[in-house]
């Protein structure tokens, strides 16, 4: 998704020009073998297991990895942000709250949301649990600056986006994964797949 944003295309232009070369520029990175073929069946943990034993020069991931690259990484290492395209892009994970509608205590619920984003109260969880804030100001607070490492995912904060696509947004990605997968693997041309996905996408997306 990053790349993608990166690029100035989005999931509703899965096919158009700026989406291709998003993708293609993976695909790209494949063929002249900096970026490893194994990497389609690698989880998060897998591509963090490869850099740390010094197999692999470069590992996309979170702040949520720097204990384990201090712990794990017997070398020198540094964090940069991801290459910019058209425009600076990251995306932002964590958890949502929520309220149900079938609650009894909405009022109730919705009180303790506002508390819990509280400054005070969110920079105390927030450093308890070793997470990023996603509010701007509490982000300039020199608890979460004065590592130089972690700083580079604070800044990063700015311009980063969730993945706000709706409840279909579990059938997109997977669609947009098999583009993916194709493109990476050779079966499909970087146009082709995404083409493919758009038309798969589209009618998933909120109107």
């Amino acid at each position: 998704m990053p790349f993608l944003w990166e690029a100035g295309a989005d999931l509703n232009t899965l096919d158009s020009p700026e989406a291709t070369t998003a993708l293609q520029y993976l695909v790209d990175l494949t063929k002249e073998r900096l970026l490893s073929i194994d990497a389609l069946n690698w989880t998060q943990q897998d591509a963090m297991t490869q850099w740390t034993a010094g197999k692999a020069a470069m590992c996309i991931n979170g702040p949520w990895n720097l204990p384990a690259a201090r712990s794990n990484a017997k070398f020198n290492w540094d964090v940069v942000p991801l290459p910019r395209g058209k425009q600076e892009a990251s995306i932002l994970g964590g958890e949502n709250w929520a309220i149900t509608v079938t609650s009894q205590h909405q009022a109730e619920a919705w009180e303790f949301i506002k508390w819990t984003q509280d400054q005070s109260v969110l920079k105390e969880y927030l450093l308890g649990n070793g997470t990023l804030p996603s509010r701007t100001d509490l982000g300039k607070d020199s608890a979460f600056i004065q590592d130089p490492k972690q700083a580079v995912f604070v800044k990063a904060l700015v311009t980063a986006k969730p993945r706000a696509y709706g409840p279909n947004y579990p059938k997109i990605s997977n669609y947009v994964q098999q583009a993916f997968q194709a493109a990476i693997s050779g079966q499909k041309s970087a146009s082709t797949a995404l083409q493919a996905a758009s038309q798969s996408v589209k009618p998933l997306l909120p109107s």
